[in-house]
């Protein structure tokens, strides 16, 4: 995001949500994020993927 716009929301950004703003052409990393333990099976956030691309690829198939 532009440092702008991290200068005015940044008090509002959870303490785990890291944060990069763009500075001039370059992204650099303002804020790091805090590892924390997935609450979810990895099983089911891979099934979860797979779905979202293959209603994507539909998507895309469709308006050809």
């Amino acid at each position: 995001m532009p440092i702008d716009l991290y200068n005015e929301v940044k008090d509002t950004i959870a303490k785990e949500i890291g944060v990069y703003v763009l500075n001039g052409e370059d992204f650099y990393c303002i804020k790091n994020p805090i590892k924390k333990k997935l609450g979810t099976n990895t099983d089911v956030l891979i099934y979860s993927l797979i779905k979202s691309l293959s209603r994507e690829h539909d998507k895309v198939m469709k308006g050809r």
